[in-house]
C-alpha cells in the first residue's frame, strides 16, 4: 500500500470517527453508513472495509469496547458486500439513495439478530422496539448519501 492510499484512508477514518462523535447525542443519525457506502463507489470494497473496521475499533475504544463492536463490524461488512454487488445497477443517484436506505434497514435487522442473542431476548419484540431507530438511521443515510457523494465527486477523492 502506498503512502497516498494510507493517507487517504487515515484522513477518512479520522473524519468518520469525528462525525460519529459529533452525532453521538442523536440516536442513529449518523453519516458513517453513507460514508462507508460512498467509499465503496469511489475506492472499492477493500479500502472501504478497512475504513469501516478502523472507524469501529477506534470509536469502540472511546465509546466503550464490547462484543457489540465485533457484531457491528460484521453487520456493516454484510451490508457493504451487498451494496458492492448491487449499487452498480443503480445508474441514478436517487436509486442509489433508496438502495442505501434499504441496506441500512438490513443493518438494523442483522444487528438486532446479534443483540437478541447476547441479551437472550425474543427477536420480534426486540426488533420491533428498535424499528423506529432503524428507520431514523436509514433516513439519515439517505440524506447524507448525496451530500457525501458530491464531496467525493467534486474533490475527486
Amino acid at each position: 500500500m502506498d503512502v497516498k492510499k494510507i493517507s487517504r484512508i487515515s484522513i477518512l477514518v479520522a473524519i468518520a470517527v469525528v462525525s460519529r462523535f459529533a452525532f453521538a447525542q442523536f440516536p442513529n443519525i449518523k453519516p458513517i453508513t453513507a460514508l462507508f457506502l460512498v467509499t465503496i463507489v469511489f475506492w472499492g470494497i477493500y479500502d472501504s472495509i478497512i475504513v469501516m473496521i478502523l472507524t469501529m475499533i477506534i470509536t469502540g475504544i472511546y465509546m466503550g469496547m464490547s462484543i457489540m463492536v465485533l457484531f457491528q463490524i460484521i453487520s456493516f461488512a454484510v451490508i457493504m458486500i451487498i451494496w458492492n454487488l448491487t449499487y452498480k445497477y443503480m445508474t441514478k443517484i436517487v436509486y442509489q439513495m433508496i438502495l442505501a436506505g434499504i441496506v441500512t434497514m438490513l443493518y438494523g435487522l442483522i444487528i438486532s439478530l446479534f443483540s437478541t442473542y447476547i441479551f437472550s431476548a425474543s427477536f420480534w419484540p426486540f426488533y420491533s422496539a428498535g424499528l423506529g431507530f432503524d428507520m431514523m438511521h436509514a433516513v439519515s443515510t439517505v440524506i447524507f448519501y448525496p451530500l457525501i457523494y458530491n464531496i467525493f465527486e467534486r474533490f475527486k477523492i
